[in-house]
């Protein structure tokens, strides 16, 4: 019998007050601190082996060790409760009966060393660095009819860093002018070439807003052009930020 493999691509959604101050000055993730809470992601019904964690962040990071916490759904199929506030420690209560297990991604596991790394996106997974790392062997199994679709189960998943201080997903990329992304989707940014945090798809904020300005549907080196217009405000030098500056793929055997 042969066995089976698959992957679910996850793409956490970071509040932008976890990610930078509403002064727009950088905000560092701390030692021990919550980088993304709960997110869900659908897997064929049963029982699961996680093989593997690729992890694409956006941007030249300095890179710290991740704690990755597997979960279920709560008996009504609702989400676990919080295990805590971005960016400050995982002080949530109250998901404890629903943790699957968990799994440490070693900082060496990060291909940012030497002559090989990608300038703009930091890639890691598991298995190929040293102490803490693990290789993962967890069982993963789903609250059974908590799947979005007949025939899957849903899962959650959430990140803390277990090192010091690095992780920042501030882009340095300013609003060139003031402009009301309603009467245009194009808006003319500086400093920093969009192109180096931003591909299209993306979900884009101002660095004081958890409101989309929308979503990109092409880059040049000096603007952003989104699919649609919705009426956001952008005042000149605000930072523009990416809701979903990481991004995991799951591999998992069956």
């Amino acid at each position: 019998m042969y066995n089976k493999f698959f992957t679910v691509e996850v793409k956490p959604v970071l509040p932008v007050a976890t990610q930078i101050q509403s002064n727009a000055s950088d905000l560092v993730f701390g030692g021990g601190d919550v980088i993304f809470d709960w997110a869900a992601f659908d897997v064929p019904k049963g029982a699961s082996k996680l093989i593997d964690i690729n992890v694409m962040v956006r941007g030249a990071q300095t890179v710290k060790p991740l704690q990755f916490i597997f979960g279920k759904a709560n008996t009504d199929n609702s989400a676990p409760s919080s295990i805590g506030t971005g960016n400050a420690t995982a002080d949530g209560t109250g998901y404890y009966k629903n943790v699957l297990g968990s799994i440490q991604m070693d900082d060496t596991n990060f291909k940012v060393a030497g002559s090989t790394q990608l300038d703009n996106l930091t890639i890691g997974s598991l298995g190929h660095g040293a102490g803490a790392d693990q290789t993962s062997t967890i069982v993963l199994e789903g609250r059974p009819e908590s799947g979005v679709n007949l025939g899957y189960d849903k899962l959650y998943i959430a990140c803390i860093t277990s090192g010091g201080s690095g992780w920042n997903f501030s882009t340095g990329v300013l609003a060139n002018a003031t402009t009301e992304v309603g009467a245009a989707t194009t808006f003319v940014t500086k400093t920093v070439d969009p192109r180096l945090f931003f591909d299209i798809g993306d979900v884009v904020h101002v660095h004081d807003s958890d409101t989309a300005i929308g979503t990109v549907e092409s880059l040049t080196d000096n603007d952003i052009n989104l699919e649609a217009v919705n009426g956001v405000a952008i005042a000149t030098n605000d930072e523009i930020i990416n809701a979903s500056p990481i991004t995991l793929i799951l591999s998992f055997e069956k």
